[in-house]
């Protein structure tokens, strides 16, 4: 048997190792908002969080099948540099050395930055950045491949909205403020508004003052400036009550119970509303970058416990709304979607799948309460009587005019026979 006293003294030994091992520990930034996807929802769909041509960042900054773009990155810093006499190379290291410890801090990982020397950081946030404004301004010029090409310009544009292929946004507006100078020299306007231009593509849904109304410290990154449009214009209050979210029924099943579907008048396709039987949903616009667009921000709302996940919450109703492509069809006909995609059932796979490997926060579902007045009136059997009467007895001008003919005989009949009663009691 081990004699006590070295047992003892082997814990103390063990236990002042792993105390300083913890003092080793970085804490969690205030800003970090840089995040790996989490494994399970990865494995869902690997493509929709992967780069295919371009490493922005350091978390993909290694790969091999990325290094060929390297070079493009190194003639967009010249044209960078050529933009303005007056700032040097040195004058952008200088100003990205003094941004360094802030933009280290925006990445959770260790293996997102802290692998990189400083000298290294500094130089691929110089390329990065240089390349993103770069590519956000819109001189045409006839020998570069990456704006002459139309399959190469959309394999950037969708590789610069991944999660983990992202730079810190106050890098890219201190870069393309000292560039630009007094003088104006890239563009009379703001980065942000360059920004707004450059992805109306995609903003076009959201709430447009929110951006501009956002400063440069509001804005995390590229990602989350669709995040920041795309809240919704109305705040709900939860409550534990509203907090008990079921599942609604398919658009067709409530469409057949009474429920009018309406398009909704917001720009926002995230303000939904549900009043006297009548549900409002803004247009929704599916194309070929929606499903790697929202699942990377859907990805970015469960990385941090403080966001609000309206992105999730939105599928979560939209997933229950859409059971099969019959549900695509109705909402399209009532310009709730707008497919771009390809066939409903497409549409319908892509909606039904999104919210796969997703942590649903059911306590705190932003449309709760909706969807408990949603199932309240579908619940309520008269309701469905009177839509089913709806259906089957008004739905066309001649069903209304046999009915109207069957009642008038009814009441024809029913007067000569109380006429009948009285001629025969005299």
């Amino acid at each position: 048997m081990a004699d006590p006293s070295i047992q003892v003294g082997a814990d103390s030994q063990l236990a002042t190792t792993v105390f300083e091992m913890l003092g080793k520990v970085p804490p969690l930034p205030k800003e970090c908002c840089i995040f790996k996807v989490p494994e399970c929802l990865r494995s869902v769909n690997e493509e929709a969080f992967t780069p295919i041509v371009i490493s922005i960042g350091p978390l993909h900054h290694e790969e091999k099948k990325l290094q060929p773009f390297e070079a493009h990155k190194k003639r967009y810093l010249s044209s960078f540099l050529q933009r303005n006499s007056n700032i040097s190379l040195e004058d952008c290291v200088k100003l990205l050395r003094g941004c360094e410890e802030r933009a280290r801090n925006f990445y959770f990982e260790d293996q997102f930055s802290w692998c990189y020397s400083s000298d290294e950081f500094v130089r691929m946030m110089l390329l990065d950045g240089c390349f993103i404004i770069e590519f956000f301004l819109e001189e045409e010029n006839e020998y570069d491949p990456v704006k002459k090409s139309h399959s190469l310009w959309n394999s950037v544009a969708r590789d610069i909205l991944l999660l983990e292929n992202q730079l810190p946004y106050f890098v890219l507006n201190n870069l393309y403020n000292l560039v630009n100078g007094p003088e104006k020299r890239c563009s009379r306007v703001s980065f942000h508004q360059i920004t707004l231009h450059r992805l109306n593509y995609l903003l076009i849904m959201g709430q447009p003052d929110h951006f501009i109304r956002s400063s440069c410290d509001d804005i995390k990154h590229l990602l989350d400036i669709l995040r920041v449009f795309f809240v919704p214009s109305t705040t709900r209050i939860l409550t534990k009550e509203t907090a008990k979210v079921r599942r609604i029924p398919s658009a067709t099943t409530l469409h057949e119970s009474g429920v009018k579907f309406n398009m909704g008048t917001t720009n926002c396709f995230l303000d939904i509303t549900f009043t006297k039987g009548v549900i409002n949903i803004p247009t929704m616009i599916v194309e070929d970058r929606t499903e790697l667009v929202f699942r990377n921000l859907i990805a970015m709302e469960q990385s941090q416990e403080d966001t609000t996940t309206f992105i999730g919450d939105y599928f979560y109703i939209l997933d229950s709304l859409v059971n099969t492509a019959n549900d695509v069809a109705f909402l399209q006909s009532n310009g709730i979607i707008e497919n771009y995609l390809g066939s409903n059932e497409e549409v319908a796979q892509m909606i039904n799948n999104i919210e796969n490997g997703v942590v649903a926060r059911i306590d705190r579902n932003y449309y709760g309460a909706l969807m408990q007045d949603l199932n309240d009136y579908y619940s309520r059997p008269w309701h469905q009587w009177k839509a089913k009467l709806r259906r089957d007895y008004f739905n066309n001008p001649w069903t209304i005019i046999s009915l109207c003919a069957a009642f008038f005989l009814l009441v024809c009949t029913l007067i000569q026979t109380v006429c009948l009663v009285i001629s025969v009691r005299r």
